[in-house]
């Protein structure tokens, strides 16, 4: 996650801190910024995502998380398998055998005799479907590619769907899945980030790709961070077990209320707007 604001900013909202102060405000906008982003389900920064979404409940939309959308490059379903791999252990000897697809490489791990194995193809070195299969049947050690789809000889090995773990290939084929069909009627509002699609019902079943996020933070947004940060500083040195003091005629009881709850109207107004709802399985919004 990125700083959503800068070292400036949130000095010119404490005007009393002095340059000792820098290192400890610099690492409560860090903070302030991890947590405003979690708090309100999404990343502000733009940059290049690529998301997996379920369609669940009375929906024909799926909404992108990191809105708004300067740049939809693909939205598409249906898994296909590209091949399958299996470790053939006739004589049941091997412990584990296992493919796990990460976002740069296939890997294979086989656990004999108290001794695991892992064998890594990366993306870069087998960049097409056939070139990884011939490098998986060359192996050896009892691993096998089968089931080539021709289809898919020349497509991306990157392409490969990454959503589904470690998965067992001991005498069972275990498939290399890609989402194969684009699809072509479907709207987007990218201010929002809902692709409109007649979308069919599934977990984890379409994968979008795209460019998101705010060139500069909204402003309504870095100042609430902003006061964040000093709301934060401000009680650094406070004892946060003692919830009142009394000496000779001067007395003061402390706010029972957190830090974010002492935001501006402005700044809270601001956070509202900018969160992200995430969805239950049934459909229905979650709780803000």
């Amino acid at each position: 996650m990125a700083d959503l604001i800068s070292i400036d900013r949130a000095l010119a909202q404490i005007p009393t801190a002095t340059d000792d102060d820098t290192t400890v405000i610099a690492a409560l906008i860090t903070a302030a910024s991890q947590v405003v982003e979690t708090k309100l389900n999404r990343t502000f920064a733009q940059a290049s995502y690529d998301e997996l979404h379920s369609v669940v409940g009375p929906t024909a939309s799926i909404w992108a998380n990191n809105p708004p959308i300067s740049d939809l490059t693909g939205v598409r379903n249906n898994e296909l398998p590209a091949f399958y791999v299996q470790l053939n252990d006739p004589a049941n000897l091997v412990q584990r055998a296992t493919v796990d697809i990460t976002p740069t490489a296939v890997v294979l791990k086989k656990t004999l005799n108290n001794v695991s194995t892992t064998s890594t193809f990366t993306f870069a070195a087998y960049p097409t479907f056939e070139m990884l299969y011939a490098a998986v049947n060359a192996l050896g050690s009892g691993w096998t590619a089968t089931g080539m789809n021709s289809q898919f000889l020349q497509w991306q090995t990157a392409e490969m769907c990454t959503n589904h773990g470690t998965r067992s290939a001991r005498n069972v084929s275990c498939p290399l899945l890609v989402f194969w069909w684009d699809e072509v009627y479907y709207q987007v509002n990218k201010t929002t980030g809902e692709i409109i699609l007649p979308a069919v019902r599934g977990v984890q079943n379409y994968r979008i790709q795209y460019t998101g996020g705010f060139s500069t933070v909204p402003e309504a947004v870095q100042q609430a961070v902003a006061e964040l940060v000093q709301l934060t500083f401000a009680s650094r040195l406070q004892n946060p077990l003692m919830q009142s003091e009394t000496l000779d005629k001067y007395s003061y009881t402390k706010a029972a209320q957190n830090n974010w709850d002492l935001l501006s109207l402005t700044s809270k107004s601001a956070l509202s707007m900018y969160k992200i709802p995430r969805l239950t399985t049934q459909g229905v919004p979650s709780k803000i």
